[in-house]
C-alpha cells in the first residue's frame, strides 16, 4: 500500500527552527540587543511565514486537485491560482472543482487572515516604540558625519537651545550631529526644537541612559567625537547629581575608553573621581573663583560672562532707531531736543575720529552751533535725577538690522539698558559723567 507523505509541510518545521535560532541569538547577544534588531527579526519571521503559507497552498492545492478528473492542476497553474487568490483579484479561470480542494483553500485563507495581520501589528508596535526612543544611529551615518553626544538626567528646551547655540557658533562644527541622550520622554517644547528646520537635520533625541550598554551602542559612542555630561539646571540635591554623572562617566569609560568626556559637576571635591576626563567644570569652584577675581579686578565677571556667551548680534544694542535723527544735526539743536524730550543737558562732545591721527581724542565743552554731530561722536550729558528715573529708560529698544546698528554706533553716549548689565564701555562713560558733575 502506497502512503503519501506531504513532505512540503516540513517548511513549517524550518520556520520554527529559524525562530528558535533567533531566540538563541537574542539570549547570546543580550548585551547588544536593540529595538531595531528586534524589529528586523520580526520582519524576517513575517516574510518566512508568508513564504510558508504560499508554498503550502501551492503544493496542497496541486496535490488535492490530482483527484479531479476534469481539472488536474500543474505546479505552475497552482502557483498562478494561489497568487491570484491571495491578491484578491480572483479571475476565476482556474478554481478547484472538488470539495477537498475547496475546503483546503478556505482553511488556508483563514490562516493567512488570522496570522499575517497579527504579525504586522507587532511590527507596527515595535516601530512606534522605536520612534519614541529615537531609534538607532546607524554605522553609515557615523561614517558619513561626525557626531557628539549630550547626556543629562533632564533636558529642558532652554538648556538645549543654549548648548546648540554655543556649539554651532564655531564654523568647524557646523556639520557635526548632536545626539541628545536623556532617560525621559521629550516635552512639547523639545519636539518643536527637533522639528525646526534649523536643527532637524543636525539634532537627534534618543531616550536612554549612559548607564546601559544598549543605549550607548544605539548612539554609537565608540565612534563619537566626545561626550558632554551635563548636570540638570534645577536640582536641589547637588551631591546626588554629581554621583549620577560620576557613575555615567565610569560606565562610558568602561564601554568606550577612547571617547573624550567633558563633565559638569557641582562640587569641586568630586573632581578626583573623574581625573581621566578631558575636562571637568565645577560650578561652585568656577562661581566662587569668578567672584573672588571680581573683587581684585572689578568688571572681570562681566567680561568673562560676555566671552563665554555667543552674541547673536541683537543683544545689547548700543542705539535704537530714534537716535538716528541726531546725526548731522547741530550741537545746539540736539541739546534743545534732548532737554525737551528727556530732561537732560548735553555738556560736551568727544570726536573719536581724531584717534586716526594717533592723537588722543579731545573733549570739547559746549562746542556751539558750528559743531555738527557725527556718527563717531560721544556725547556727555548731565541729569538732575538718576538715569533710571529719566525718560531715557522708558524708550523701548527695537531690533535693527546690521546696517542700521552700525550707523547708530557712537552717536550718543547715553545708552538704554532694560535689566541688562552695563558693558565696560558704558561704565567708562558713566565715570566720566560723574567726574564732570563733581
Amino acid at each position: 500500500m502506497n502512503l503519501y507523505v506531504p513532505a512540503f509541510l516540513n517548511c513549517w518545521l524550518l520556520k520554527n527552527a529559524i525562530e528558535r535560532l533567533f531566540n538563541d541569538l537574542h539570549f547570546a547577544k543580550q548585551r547588544f540587543q536593540t529595538i531595531s534588531t528586534t524589529m528586523s527579526q520580526q520582519i524576517l519571521i513575517l516574510i518566512i511565514a508568508m513564504i510558508c503559507i504560499f508554498f503550502t497552498t501551492i503544493c496542497g492545492i496541486q496535490h488535492l486537485q490530482r483527484a479531479s478528473l476534469e481539472k488536474p492542476l500543474t505546479m505552475f497553474e497552482s502557483l498562478y491560482f494561489t497568487i491570484v487568490t491571495f491578491s484578491t483579484v480572483g479571475y476565476g479561470d482556474i478554481s478547484p472543482d472538488i470539495w477537498p480542494g475547496q475546503l483546503f483553500m478556505v482553511v488556508m485563507i483563514c490562516v493567512a487572515i488570522a496570522f499575517i495581520p497579527r504579525q504586522i501589528e507587532r511590527i507596527i508596535t515595535t516601530f512606534m516604540e522605536r520612534q519614541k526612543t529615537g531609534g538607532n544611529y546607524s554605522k553609515r551615518q557615523a561614517l558619513r558625519s561626525k557626531h557628539v553626544i549630550v547626556c543629562c538626567q533632564f533636558l529642558t528646551s532652554a538648556s538645549v537651545m543654549n548648548f546648540l547655540t554655543e556649539f554651532y557658533a564655531h564654523r568647524k562644527l557646523q556639520n557635526h550631529i548632536v545626539i541628545l541622550l536623556c532617560p525621559v520622554d521629550p516635552e512639547s517644547d523639545m519636539h518643536m526644537i527637533l522639528r525646526d528646520p534649523k536643527w532637524s537635520n543636525r539634532v537627534r533625541y534618543m531616550k536612554g541612559s549612559a548607564l546601559k550598554d544598549i543605549d550607548l551602542m544605539r548612539c554609537r559612542i565608540n565612534e563619537a567625537e566626545c561626550l558632554f555630561l551635563l548636570s540638570p539646571a534645577e536640582n536641589s540635591n547637588k551631591e546626588q547629581a554629581d554621583q549620577q554623572n560620576i557613575l555615567k562617566s565610569w560606565a562610558v569609560k568602561d564601554f568606550a575608553p577612547n571617547c573624550n568626556q567633558y563633565i559638569q559637576l557641582f562640587r569641586a571635591e568630586n573632581k578626583m573621581h573623574v581625573k581621566f576626563a578631558e575636562h571637568v567644570v565645577c560650578e561652585d569652584e568656577f562661581k566662587y573663583a569668578l567672584l573672588a577675581n571680581n573683587c581684585l579686578y572689578p568688571g572681570i565677571s562681566t567680561l568673562v560672562s560676555l566671552l563665554l556667551h555667543t552674541s547673536t548680534g541683537y543683544e545689547g544694542d548700543l542705539a535704537s532707531e530714534p537716535w538716528q535723527q541726531f546725526e548731522n544735526r547741530k550741537f545746539t539743536e540736539a541739546s534743545v531736543e534732548v532737554h525737551e524730550k528727556f530732561g537732560v543737558t548735553l555738556l560736551a562732545v568727544m570726536d573719536v575720529d581724531d584717534s586716526i591721527t594717533n592723537e588722543e581724542p579731545k573733549i570739547q565743552l559746549n562746542p556751539g552751533p558750528s559743531y555738527i554731530l557725527k556718527k563717531h561722536d560721544f556725547c556727555f550729558y548731565m541729569s538732575v535725577s538718576k538715569e533710571e528715573n529719566t525718560n531715557i529708560a522708558n524708550i523701548k529698544i527695537e531690533k535693527n538690522d546690521v546696517s542700521q546698528r552700525e550707523k547708530n554706533y557712537g552717536i550718543v553716549t547715553y545708552y538704554i539698558f532694560e535689566g541688562r548689565e552695563k558693558t565696560a564701555d558704558s561704565k567708562k562713560h558713566i565715570d566720566r559723567q560723574k567726574a564732570y558733575r563733581s
